[in-house]
């Protein structure tokens, strides 16, 4: 349960948290980003620094980007 509220509103997960009744509609936005040479930057990642620091940097850098995104 714990690794799907990355994908739930923080308002909606202290509800039900709490165990507060929701409504049952709400005005949300959703976030769908392509980014280019996703790929080529994961092999690149990963050879240069390993399986596992490549793919932590590239979340790293995911992160950073959707930071971005969200906070305009």
């Amino acid at each position: 349960m714990e690794a799907l509220l990355a994908y739930l509103p923080e308002d909606r997960a202290r509800a039900l948290a709490r165990r507060v009744a929701l409504a049952d509609r709400a005005r949300s936005a959703a976030l769908f980003a392509d980014i280019s040479g996703f790929t080529p930057l994961t092999e690149a990642l990963t050879q240069a620094l390993g399986r596992r620091a490549g793919i932590e940097a590239l979340t790293e850098q995911i992160n950073t980007v959707y930071a971005a995104l969200t906070a305009a």
